[in-house]
């Protein structure tokens, strides 16, 4: 169950960053369909811009790497060869409904 907290957790900081990183692309693109003049004249904002992309993106690949090694240690924990005998993916395994079916005409 921890390790299934901490994916989720790893995954909703994933999306955060994500959303992150589109607002500033697309406010600085805003920025430079509104004033394309100063956008040239300057390099200030661009260089502004690349560095927030720039640690916002180095986060989010260290968030993708823990990611990554979170969700080995969850598939390890599980039996070598039948991994998730009751899911298949994120959905539920065929196996699974045909189990709960039949429990269900005995219950």
């Amino acid at each position: 169950q921890q390790l299934k907290d901490e994916l989720c957790r790893l995954k909703e900081r994933q999306c955060q960053l994500e959303n992150e990183l589109d607002e500033i692309q697309c406010r600085y693109h805003h920025d430079q369909l509104l004033k394309p003049e100063s956008a040239m004249l300057t390099a200030e904002p661009m260089s502004k811009h690349e560095q927030k992309c720039s640690k916002i993106i180095a986060e989010l690949q260290r968030v993708r790497a823990d990611i990554r090694d979170t969700l080995a240690a969850y598939d390890a924990a599980f039996h070598p060869r039948w991994g998730q005998l009751f899911r298949a993916g994120f959905q539920e395994s065929r196996i699974s409904k045909q189990i709960k079916d039949y429990a269900c005409i005995y219950t």
